[in-house]
């Protein structure tokens, strides 16, 4: 079975949260795949994130605010790149998406999560 690839991101045309994501990411050697969707949304890893510029700086809609991008990929880059390798290891396709282009993993390879998993949750998506 084939593994599936994680492409890098590479900016469309001048966009700025493009622009920024892609700098970013080239300087902090993360490995995590991010698909930009639209309207300021992206398919970080396995999560749907919302970006965008607030005073010149990158930030990332956490909860009920924002964080800035190296706070953000400090946070969640390598729980991201742990669920990838998890997923795989269990032989689920992490980039699989829905039709609406949000990523279809829910904690085992066929998209359901038993209940009372330990270690296996459910991504939330806002």
């Amino acid at each position: 079975m084939n593994q599936p690839q994680a492409t890098t991101f590479k900016p469309e045309s001048q966009d700025e949260v493009d622009l920024q994501f892609h700098e970013y990411l080239k300087l902090s050697n993360c490995t995590v795949p991010i698909k930009k969707l639209g309207g300021g949304y992206y398919i970080f890893g396995t999560k749907k994130i919302y970006a965008k510029i607030m005073n010149g700086q990158l930030v990332i809609r956490v909860g009920g605010g924002y964080m800035v991008i190296e706070e953000f990929i400090e946070m969640y880059g390598e729980i991201e790149a742990n669920k990838i390798k998890t997923i795989i290891e269990q032989g689920g396709d992490p980039f699989a998406e829905t039709e609406r282009g949000s990523p279809r993993y829910s904690g085992s390879p066929g998209g359901k999560s038993p209940k009372g998993s330990p270690g296996v949750r459910n991504t939330s998506y806002y």
